[in-house]
């Protein structure tokens, strides 16, 4: 049946009806099928771990932690194997948590992931075998288990990066795929460099928590750095121009007057009268002349000038 295809929909010949596209459906379905399974077999393989436990049986208190002394190595192992898986799931939930569809090439990684996390109770009891090894038997037990953890960063690493080249999770933010990357560097650095350092020591197993620890706290310094509001440097910041400032109206006034202007007072009876071009003493002391006092002798001395065709001497 020959028809046109919208975005999701599919549009028929025959009439104008609109059917819902069954592929996207179809490419959700295979995703929750896929995670559901790798749930259910995390669950399995993280329930392993507590069923090998022993069980202290003790009499009275002092047997009872005496045992509890005795098996203090399948507990740690437990309880490292524990948050080896959980952390494993919680980076492989915030992964699939944005996929929408998968291939054949992310169903092989997932199931290698997941041989990973299945192997993991084994390697547990391996670690905790009876006996006094040498170093070597030690280093092939110890570095079975960290090479284990090491392939499952690996994994986890590549469905990453295969997920985001492919564009199979298209909607995921792009902090959380740079988070899901360091969560998998981490423990790759940690259970890969411990490996080599059990051929010589039996303590490398230190390696497990000291970078993580280590690379986590660097990460929070680095944050809060960059959140940190930054001062504005006082030698650096330039100085604002100095503003102009606004001529004075009087000054400018006068400046482009040819004549300085003079107060002008009413002139004394006694006074004569003068050319225009006279200039009268009393007017550099104002009013004060005939109080007498300022500059009582330019005051007696009065209006001075000269005519019109005088020289004009000192």
């Amino acid at each position: 049946m020959s028809g046109t295809r919208s975005r999701g929909l599919t549009l028929t010949a025959e009439d104008d009806r609109r059917e819902p596209d069954r592929g996207h459906e179809y490419e959700t379905r295979a995703t929750d099928r896929l995670t559901l399974f790798s749930d259910a077999v995390v669950a399995i393989a993280i329930t392993l771990l507590a069923i090998d436990l022993p069980v202290p049986d003790g009499g009275n208190v002092s047997e009872l932690w005496s045992q509890v002394r005795d098996n203090d190595g399948h507990y740690a192992a437990f309880l490292i194997s524990f948050t080896a898986i959980a952390a494993a799931w919680s980076s492989h939930h915030d992964l699939f948590r944005y996929v929408n569809r998968t291939d054949a090439r992310l169903r092989s990684l997932n199931m290698a992931w997941l041989f990973t996390i299945v192997i993991t109770p084994f390697a547990t009891r391996l670690l905790t075998a009876s006996g006094h090894p040498t170093l070597d038997t030690h280093a092939l037990r110890f570095g079975f288990y960290a090479l284990i953890q090491l392939m499952e960063s690996v994994a986890l690493f590549a469905m990453l990066k295969h997920i985001t080249a492919h564009s199979e999770a298209p909607d995921a933010p792009r902090p959380v795929v740079n988070s899901l990357g360091w969560q998998a560097w981490v423990p790759m650095a940690a259970f890969g460099l411990s490996i080599p350092f059990f051929f010589v020591v039996t303590y490398a197993w230190v390696f497990w928590f000291a970078v993580p620890i280590i690379v986590g706290r660097l990460r929070q310094l680095r944050h809060r750095a960059h959140s940190r509001p930054r001062t504005p440097n006082r030698r650096s910041t330039p100085e604002p121009p100095p503003v102009p400032r606004t001529p004075d109206r009087r000054s400018a006034a006068e400046a482009r007057s040819p004549v300085p202007r003079t107060r002008k007072y009413p002139a004394s009876n006694s006074s004569p009268s003068l050319p225009s071009r006279a200039f009268n003493f009393r007017n550099l002391t104002g009013p004060t002349c005939t109080e007498g006092r300022l500059y009582p002798a330019l005051c007696s001395i009065g209006p001075v000038g000269f005519r019109e065709g005088q020289p004009r001497g000192r």
